[in-house]
């Protein structure tokens, strides 16, 4: 056997046996072991990819070592979510009102491209889906109204506040019913903007930012809640797997690749760790913060690119490598930050996260959205930080924004609270 092949088979059973291990401890599924799931998968798809590579006569040069700090960094950063099972509570106080006038005009901003994407989800039924996906990516073609298109965009920007409120909300004894399915709404329509647009990884992703903030919220549902959610999901499970089949489908007859659509499958399920090992390990780490904080930069007035594509042809001319691949969420934090920095920030992600998701604490709601978010970054980064594109980024500074909303509003209430406790005015 090539040794390429037996270092791809040691690294993947790496995270088959810790998976292994991390579930025989505690016996039942969390959010951890969810996103360690999903990298045995990516890890396994790795020597599959690494054999339809080899057919095509791509030169690959794969080494141990590589491996062996991409696991430790990637165990490190979710090592506290899969030490920990649940939680107790989650602490909203003084944001009540917050939270519901956030909700309503979540609704509102959701309620005409609600109706843009039913009818273009009949529309565009019976359209070249691989077609419609290459020119909007080329922008040469939207399909929605320019109305439309800018609520859809503000919709995006809060999805993790959404998803979280949402959930919540079968958690809050009172919460509006009628909020509550124009929440559901807004979590449908973003997912509808991946399948009018032919865009899967907009589906998966969604799909895994849900599935993340239920599985963390797991503990704080009542039985009869958690069967409710089990039965929605087996009835959108059939109508999403044949959208989803469609749009890989005409992506693929649309497309110019070499690859058999088993290959083409297995670039986007594995390419991540053999891109890292082959290219990105011994790479020029210099992209200076142009890959996860292009957003930042802009604002501070510092060059950068805010496009994949007029970053990805400035790296190829300098570096003769491109970054608009799938590296793994490690393999980008590497190209800006380097090899050691890369290990500093996983460890400090290791600390911040293991501080505050304590088991015997309530979580505050801005702890909470923090924590979600890094999973869910977790969760995709088998191919890359779904998080580096310039839109996601502005998303994560209004992500901020609001959690500093939520803990300002916090501590006013506990400074209030103290206040009349002690008999002060």
């Amino acid at each position: 056997m090539h040794k390429d092949l037996i270092i791809l088979i040691l690294n993947a059973l790496a995270y088959l046996l810790s998976f292994f291990f991390f579930y025989l401890s505690k016996r039942k599924l969390n959010v951890g072991l969810l996103v360690l799931l999903i990298l045995v998968i990516s890890h396994i798809g790795a020597i599959f990819y690494y054999n339809v590579l080899d057919i095509l006569g791509v030169d690959l040069n794969i080494t141990l070592l590589p491996f062996v700090y991409l696991y430790i960094t990637t165990i490190m950063c979710l090592y506290p979510f899969l030490k920990r099972d649940g939680i107790s509570a989650i602490d909203v106080r003084g944001n009540e009102k917050f939270i519901k006038y956030m909700s309503i005009l979540i609704v509102l901003i959701n309620i005409e491209p609600f109706f843009e994407n039913i009818y273009l989800l009949f529309y565009s039924s019976g359209k070249d889906i691989g077609y419609i996906y290459e020119q909007r990516i080329n922008g040469e073609l939207d399909v929605y109204s320019f109305i439309g298109n800018k609520l859809l965009v503000a919709s995006g920007y809060v999805k993790i506040f959404t998803t979280f409120v949402f959930f919540y909300s079968f958690i809050k004894k009172g919460f509006s019913k009628v909020l509550q399915f124009g929440l559901g709404i807004a979590l449908i329509n973003n997912l509808l903007i991946g399948i009018n647009t032919g865009a899967r990884g907009v589906i998966l992703i969604l799909l895994l930012l849900y599935l993340c903030c239920f599985l963390m919220m797991f503990s704080l549902f009542a039985k009869k809640i958690v069967d409710r959610f089990y039965k929605i999901l087996l009835a959108l499970s059939i109508p999403l797997i044949i959208f989803f089949s469609i749009i890989t489908l005409g992506r693929y007859n649309s497309g110019t690749t070499n690859k058999s659509l088993e290959g083409w499958l297995l670039l986007y399920v594995s390419e991540g760790p053999i891109k890292f090992n082959n290219e990105m390990w011994n790479a020029e780490h210099n992209t200076n913060g142009d890959v996860n904080l292009c957003y930042l930069k802009k604002m501070l007035g510092l060059k950068t690119y805010t496009t994949y594509q007029e970053r990805d042809e400035h790296y190829l001319a300098k570096n003769g490598r491109r970054v608009e691949v799938f590296y793994t969420f490690i393999g980008d934090f590497v190209s800006d930050f380097g090899l050691t920095m890369t290990f500093v920030l996983s460890f400090f992600l290791c600390l911040i996260c293991m501080k505050l998701y304590k088991k015997s604490d309530k979580i505050p709601i801005d702890s909470f959205l923090f924590l979600l978010f890094i999973i869910h970054l977790y969760s995709v980064g088998f191919a890359s930080n779904v998080y580096r594109a310039y839109s996601q980024q502005k998303s994560i500074f209004i992500l901020l924004v609001i959690m500093m909303i939520l803990a300002i509003n916090r501590y006013n209430y506990l400074l209030r609270i103290k206040k009349e406790a002690d008999g002060k005015p």
